[in-house]
C-alpha cells in the first residue's frame, strides 16, 4: 500500500499564494456557508490544512506563519484585512477577533478539504507508528490496530467507525482480512465494541479505542 507523497515544505511566496486562494474561495461560496452560520475561517484553515507542511502545526505556530505572511502584505490591520475578505457578515472587527477566531478553527479543524478520518490516520500510523504489544505481528494487523488509535486520537471522546470494505480497500486486502483485524482487536482489549452495525443498513459498528495499551 502506497500513500501519495506531497513537497513537505514551502516558501512564503507559495504560502502567499495559497492565502490568496482562501480569499477567492470564500468570495465564490459566501452565500453557501453564511447560511449554514459557519465560521468564516474553516474553510480557509481546511484548504491551508490540505498542504503537508502546514498540517501538523500548532494552533500558536499556524497563527504566526499565516499572521506574518498577511501583516506583510495587508499592512498592520491584516487580521480585518484578511477577514474582510472571507466574511460578508463583518464580525471580526479587530485584530483580536481575528486571533481567536483563528486560533479556535485551526484547533477545530481536524481533517483538511477532501479528507477523511481513516485516510488521515493511516497516514499517521505509516509515519508515526504506535509500539504495540501483542503475540499477532502481522505487519498488517499492527498497521489496522496503529490506524484505529490514531482516529481514536483524532475524534477525541467520541467512537470511531471501522467499516471493513471501506478499510480493506484502503489496506489493500479483503474485507475477511479486515474483520479479523478487528476480532483479534477486540479480544487483545484495543478495541471496545459499543454499537453493533448494520449490513442491510450499511451502517458500520462503532467502538472506543483503549489508548493506554498503546505508546
Amino acid at each position: 500500500m502506497r500513500l501519495r507523497k506531497q513537497k513537505k515544505s514551502m516558501n512564503d511566496s507559495e504560502l502567499w499564494e495559497l492565502l490568496q486562494s482562501t480569499m477567492e474561495s470564500a468570495k465564490d461560496n459566501a452565500e453557501d456557508w453564511v447560511h449554514r452560520f459557519r465560521s468564516p475561517f474553516f474553510e480557509p484553515v481546511r484548504t491551508l490544512k490540505c498542504h503537508p507542511a502546514l498540517r501538523h502545526l500548532g494552533p500558536a505556530e499556524a497563527k504566526q506563519l499565516v499572521g506574518r505572511l498577511l501583516q506583510e502584505n495587508l499592512g498592520e490591520n491584516y487580521w480585518v484585512e484578511y477577514a474582510s475578505g472571507l466574511d460578508p457578515r463583518g464580525e471580526i472587527t479587530c485584530a483580536e477577533d481575528g486571533e481567536v477566531e483563528f486560533l479556535r478553527r485551526w484547533d477545530k479543524v481536524i481533517y483538511a478539504a477532501g479528507e477523511d478520518p481513516v485516510t488521515v490516520a493511516m497516514e499517521k500510523a505509516h509515519e508515526h507508528p504506535f509500539q504495540i504489544l501483542t503475540p499477532r505481528s502481522t505487519p498488517i494487523y499492527l498497521l489496522f490496530v496503529s490506524t484505529a488509535a490514531w482516529l481514536q486520537r483524532d475524534l477525541g471522546d467520541r467512537n470511531i467507525l471501522l467499516p471493513c470494505r471501506a478499510l480493506a480497500q484502503r489496506f489493500s486486502c479483503s474485507h475477511m482480512t479486515i474483520w479479523t483485524c478487528i476480532q483479534w482487536a477486540v479480544h487483545d482489549g484495543f478495541l471496545d465494541p459499543r454499537e453493533k452495525g448494520n449490513l442491510n443498513g450499511r451502517r458500520a459498528s462503532q467502538f472506543r479505542f483503549n489508548l493506554s495499551k498503546v505508546t
